[in-house]
């Protein structure tokens, strides 16, 4: 090898790595079921929390996500992000009743 020439050598930790996807109607099965008397409200929340929070969807539950509003008629851009919307609303709503 040149002197200066850097080698091109795989890093092996990397192309080794298995990708996991993270699928955003289901979570995972470290969030435990609620307790119908409530008494692991605490363990729960912070799973639940945690996990839509990783799913990018927990302005959802807080209210950052609020309903988007549009103008009569929508624009087709507008219309997109509704749906978008509404898909994402059905989803955290399927991710509370597991």
């Amino acid at each position: 090898m040149s002197p200066g020439v850097l080698s091109r050598k795989p890093n092996l930790a990397l192309t080794n790595m298995s990708t996991v996807p993270v699928t955003t109607d289901m979570l995972p099965s470290n969030v435990p079921k609620l307790d119908f008397k409530g008494t692991n409200w605490a363990i729960f929340t912070f799973c639940f929390q945690t996990a839509v929070e990783a799913k990018d969807m927990w302005g959802h539950f807080n209210g950052a996500a609020a309903k988007p509003s549009f103008s009569s008629p929508m624009f087709a851009d507008e219309a997109e992000e509704y749906k978008r919307w509404c898909k994402n609303e059905g989803i955290v709503k399927h991710l509370l009743t597991q």
